[in-house]
């Protein structure tokens, strides 16, 4: 993987995370504004890169109250 796509997955990654811990947009919203076909799909892969499901890490780490 090129270091610029490898940047680009990194920034997008944070930006994912910024969305679930400082918005009260749903998870499925999430999903498909960022462009996976499904929740289930965006879940899969966001485990995977942050070994928590969305809710978990929205759950353990969310900033509103």
């Amino acid at each position: 993987m090129l270091p610029s796509r490898i940047i680009a997955t990194i920034d997008f990654v944070i930006y994912l995370k910024k969305l679930i811990r400082h918005t009260n947009i749903s998870i499925i919203s999430i999903a498909l504004e960022c462009g996976f076909s499904t929740d289930a799909q965006f879940c899969t892969i966001f485990k995977r890169e942050i070994g928590e499901t969305p809710r978990a890490y929205r759950i353990l780490r969310s900033v509103i109250t």
